[in-house]
């Protein structure tokens, strides 16, 4: 039997194999109680797609962490149980005790979910849109703007052979630019990011805020590089008290997304998956809202950190997977690249299927595999059909 915490940033996943029996017990239970003990704020998730089995012992432990979580108002979410372990959940009427999540795709939805509604707290609505509440954790400032905004409030879509997704507000047929809306900058040294956990919330007596999750070095090399954001804007026409408000329009947008990609490359020495991720999807989202001199230099990026994720697959999750082998598909393309746009889809077809999501099943949820895979197989079906 091992156990292995895998981060993911937005949740953390115990990977467990083998067989879970009372000998175990006293190895792990400590560990579960360890870590829900130090992050109050998340659900504990097991990953048991590797378990064989479980006996009563294991049953009562997860019957305890339930119990405690529900304590403090969060959930044991059990994630991709063998047929084996199922069966045992379901003899004893625990299905409906324990959180079942049946694939990846659940347990994005889940942690979105769960997200949403502990920094729902922090915010004003305005303009039908939920309004941050926070300061800024390089500066201090507290002249933050910036939204919160729920991918599983929308429908997802594609427009034809279109390189990048677009969304209406969900049953409707009301278009939103959500990615514009999504990076949340301060105004005082232009910290950006797509995370509000890079910010600290403002609370009340009643509420207190949640602090920002960036680590201390991480704050020192982010105020370093206030310098360099200072002069991307400076290539600004004029930065108003309203610019990064709603609604932003193309200008705009561009400018926070090269604000968002300078501070995830000011964070590169950390060392941390999430950064070679995180810059290679801005510089994809940028080219949505750049002027064409500056879109070559935006595609090599998006090539090399790209390629980077698929190598060091362990590292990432699914949806970050899929949208990597999406990205090097949609570069290559932009480039007239045709036999390497088939190379990187041949690639992600071989990854879709082994994660299940190998169809052409239309998705609206931007955090399925499928929905990136589906549209990959549009826009690369024809090169790989002429070279077949």
């Amino acid at each position: 039997m091992s156990i292995f915490l895998e981060s993911h940033g937005d949740y953390d996943v115990f990977k467990l194999n083998g067989e879970l029996k009372v000998n175990l017990i006293p190895e792990i239970s400590p560990r579960l109680a360890k870590y829900i003990q130090g992050n109050p704020e998340n659900d504990l998730v097991l990953d048991l797609s590797m378990v064989d089995f479980i006996d009563s012992s294991t049953i009562r432990m997860f019957i305890n962490l339930h119990k405690r979580l529900e304590q403090q108002q969060k959930k044991l979410c059990l994630l991709s149980p063998s047929t084996a372990v199922i069966r045992i959940i379901q003899d004893v009427k625990l299905d409906t005790v324990f959180r079942i999540l049946n694939s990846s795709t659940e347990l994005e939805n889940e942690a979105s979910r769960s997200f949403f509604q502990s920094y729902s707290k922090f915010t004003s609505v305005e303009n039908d849109l939920l309004k941050l509440k926070c300061t800024c954790a390089v500066c201090g400032s507290s002249d933050v703007q910036g939204y919160l905004i729920d991918d599983n409030s929308f429908d997802w879509s594609w427009d034809n052979d279109s390189l990048f997704p677009s969304c209406t507000k969900k049953g409707t047929n009301v278009e939103f630019d959500a990615l514009a809306m999504m990076p949340i900058v301060c105004m005082n040294c232009y910290m950006c990011s797509l995370s509000v956990t890079h910010f600290n919330t403002i609370g009340t007596d009643s509420l207190p805020g949640l602090p920002s999750q960036l680590s201390d070095l991480a704050k020192q090399l982010l105020s370093k590089g206030a310098k360099n954001r200072k002069k991307i804007m400076e290539d600004c026409i004029v930065v108003s008290d309203k610019f990064f408000l709603y609604p932003r329009n193309k200008l705009t947008t561009y400018f926070c997304l090269r604000l968002a990609e300078s501070c995830a490359r000011s964070m590169t020495t950390l060392k941390l998956p999430w950064i070679p991720f995180q810059i290679g999807y801005l510089n994809y989202l940028t080219v949505r809202y750049a002027e064409l001199e500056v879109k070559d230099e935006l595609i090599s990026n998006i090539r090399t950190w790209m390629s980077q994720i698929i190598v060091d697959k362990a590292l990432y999750k699914p949806i970050e997977l899929s949208k990597a082998f999406f990205m090097l598909c949609a570069a290559a393309i932009s480039l007239d690249k045709p036999k390497e746009a088939t190379g990187f889809f041949d690639d992600f077809t071989v990854f879709a299927h082994s994660i299940s999501a190998g169809n052409t099943t239309t998705s609206t949820n931007i955090n399925d595999p499928a929905f990136w895979y589906s549209q990959g197989q549009r826009i690369c079906g024809t090169f790989s059909a002429a070279t077949a």
